[in-house]
């Protein structure tokens, strides 16, 4: 079955997809919107979950959660726009921290803080030490219980100095001193082959061991550093070390939305579909984009249900995931230039699975983040943790929801995929149960246990992209080339080298692609007029 003919069609409604079709709407050009799944938002999702006896559902974002750097993000200005209230990522002083390494700052560690006092925190017969790695040594038990969480396999937080230790070799060597020898070396660039992983194991280059004499702690500064499988979404083993941060993006403290994503996504669906101009149509599979015969416009077939649609419009912008275009992407005809194909192939799409566990209380420290290092609980949930952290928000801390967020990337990630809820509803409360025990003469059973599973998503495949050995920045570039004379153009992470992996990368390239389309359609009315 056919419609009518529309100006420019946007494939896929998440966030490149929408920023796309708003600009061109507002630009008075009339477009439809076709999505797969029955909801927008894409791989930005929050979720809303109701609990029995409470007035308001839960919200968990189990896509993006973050924006990355508020200096200059449009994100983060829609979200001033819009009045979305933000929790704005600070050291214990008030200075401004990326998402992680919020917690963990090498500059009291070098130091080794020999000023600042170890404090215990308990309600048990469990004595639980947490302390401070912040950038200025903590005055009081309050900072110096929200700072720091590294826990032992026994189950009770590591020793202060110890856990300050790892966390500033591992925070060092995953963010500054790799990203200084692989950008900033005076005298050698890293081979193509070179990965992350391998630099960060070797202990004659790496920072992740020093310190660090008896074999135990090098192990849990290894395993510390696998759990940051949830920053780069694969194994580091899998990550390019000559472009490990070689991308120029927005600097200032992270943030995250205390309501969720949803308060950036439906506005800018509500300002698209307000005017007449813009629609929107779910459940829409696209399996054919083709150039027409004369050149003149392009042809998409979807499957609805058990039925064919064909859409035609002057221009195409497809925001598929990089993901979806490697392992099933729709039927292009000309086919895609072999370059399109090789680029595809080069760059990865990484997997972050989400776990997020509520409790009517929260029993846990006042603390952003924890580290959980391997102990039996954690590897009767899943064997590969035997050597690896697991990673955990305190949502308590950002929102008010006394719930636990744990970050599975990489290979936990994929191997998270291949148990029931039910399996990790048991074991990830015993987990929780074995390290948080001490803090509580009582641990409540969870009140909702949600997962997500991202590779097994089929308009997803996956999280966002990254760069294995032998891929190369000119990749994303490859990726947003557009192609049939500008009729067929690209949006999404992965088409850009500066902004990957991240929200507001979607965003940009979606706005990018909105303007390439306003171009090519002045270019046309322009040869129409002589």
């Amino acid at each position: 079955m056919a419609s009518r003919a529309h100006t420019a069609i946007v494939i896929g409604a998440g966030m490149s997809g929408l920023s796309c079709a708003r600009a061109l709407v507002e630009a008075g050009v009339d477009v439809l919107v076709l999505e797969a799944r029955d909801r927008i938002g894409g791989r930005t999702w929050t979720y809303q979950h109701p609990v029995q006896g409470k007035d308001k559902p839960l919200h968990f974002d189990l896509g993006a959660s973050f924006i990355h750097g508020i200096t200059g993000n449009p994100i983060y200005a829609l979200a001033k726009k819009n009045k979305l209230p933000l929790y704005v990522m600070f050291d214990g002083d008030g200075t401004p921290a990326s998402t992680f390494s919020s917690t963990f700052s090498p500059s009291s560690s070098e130091s080794s803080s020999a000023s600042t006092s170890t404090t215990a925190s308990s309600t048990s017969s469990c004595s639980c030490t947490t302390s401070s790695s912040s950038v200025s040594s903590p005055s009081t038990a309050s900072d110096l219980e929200r700072s720091e969480g590294v826990y032992g396999p026994s189950g009770p937080p590591l020793e202060h100095k110890l856990a300050q230790r790892l966390n500033f070799n591992v925070t060092r060597a995953f963010f500054s001193d790799s990203s200084t020898y692989a950008q900033d070396s005076p005298n050698e660039v890293p081979s193509p082959s070179e990965s992350l992983g391998g630099w960060m194991k070797d202990a004659g280059r790496s920072s992740l061991f020093a310190g660090l004499e008896s074999e135990r702690d090098r192990a849990y500064a290894l395993a510390l550093a696998e759990s940051w499988e949830g920053y780069t979404g694969a194994r580091l083993d899998d990550v390019s070390l000559r472009y490990w941060h070689s991308e120029v993006t927005f600097r200032g403290p992270d943030a995250t939305f205390i309501d969720g994503y949803v308060g950036i996504y439906s506005t800018l669906h509500a300002d698209m579909v307000k005017s007449k101009r813009g629609e929107v149509r779910l459940g829409e599979i696209v399996e054919a984009i083709a150039l027409s015969d004369d050149e003149e416009s392009v042809c998409v077939t979807t499957r609805v249900g058990g039925s064919e649609m064909t859409y035609t419009a002057r221009h195409v912008v497809c925001t598929l995931p990089l993901g979806v275009l490697k392992h099933a992407p729709p039927r292009f005809t000309p086919p895609l230039p072999k370059r399109r194909l090789e680029a595809t192939r080069r760059l990865g799409h990484g997997l972050l699975n989400k776990i997020i566990v509520s409790y009517p209380r929260a029993f846990w420290p006042d603390t952003e983040y924890f580290g959980f290092l391997p102990s039996a609980p954690s590897e009767a949930f899943l064997p590969l943790l035997k050597d690896r952290a697991m990673m955990a928000q305190n949502l308590n801390v950002v929102n008010g929801q006394p719930a636990l967020l744990f970050f599975m990337g990489g290979a936990a990630g994929e191997a998270l995929e291949a148990v029931s809820d039910a399996h990790v509803r048991e074991h990830i409360h015993k987990i929780i149960a074995h390290h948080f025990g001490c803090h509580t003469t009582s641990v409540p059973e969870p009140e909702a246990v949600v997962v997500t599973r991202w590779n097994s998503d089929p308009f997803a495949r996956g999280s966002y992209s990254y760069l294995p050995p032998g891929s190369d920045p000119q990749d994303f570039r490859e990726l947003s080339r557009p192609l049939w004379n500008d009729r067929l153009l690209f949006a999404g992470e992965a088409t850009d080298p500066d902004h990957f992996a991240t929200a507001h990368g979607p965003y940009i390239t979606g706005q990018r692609q909105a303007q390439m389309v306003l171009n090519a359609l002045a270019l046309e009315d322009l040869e129409a007029e002589s």
